[in-house]
């Protein structure tokens, strides 16, 4: 039944719905923009840290005052690099899921569909889960996000 799935699902033109929205759903372009205008804004608070701690060099001042300025910018400065890092974590994270797609691709297509047989390696590699419906089919989803009904046979 699971190779059946297979044969029916990959032996037919390829779906290509599903291929867009993965593609969308792994897209960085927003991420990148966020990540930059997060390094622009980065780079406003360390000259403005900068600008402090020159002030304070040259100029007498009420040294309150001044730690209390400096340790807001510092928070400020900690917290833009922390959200900094979140986003650039989220682009390698979505890359790194593109770069696993686009190898599940490249693999499926290279299959020989005739020559299939079960193996435990090939059920973990293609298929995400199947589910078990009470009029008698199964409904296999695979990796990609595609799925394949197939009647229990009796």
């Amino acid at each position: 039944m699971f190779l059946e799935a297979i044969r029916l699902r990959f032996g037919s033109p390829a779906d290509d719905t599903v291929n867009h929205a993965v593609l969308d759903a792994l897209d960085t372009s927003d991420l990148e923009v966020e990540a930059a205008g997060l390094i622009a804004q980065i780079d406003q608070v360390a000259k403005k840290l900068e600008s402090l701690i020159a002030h304070n060099a040259r100029v007498a001042q009420e040294q309150q005052v001044y730690e209390k300025a400096f340790n807001a910018s510092q928070e400020q400065h900690q917290a833009l690099l922390a959200e900094h890092a979140a986003v650039v974590d989220e682009i390698h994270n979505k890359h790194n899921r593109l770069a696993t797609y686009h190898y599940y691709r490249q693999e499926t297509a290279n299959l020989e569909l005739e020559q299939l047989v079960f193996s435990p390696y090939l059920c973990v590699a293609l298929l995400d889960k199947g589910t078990v419906d009470v009029d008698g089919r199964v409904t296999f989803q695979f990796r990609d996000g595609s799925t394949q009904v197939v009647a229990i046979k009796q």
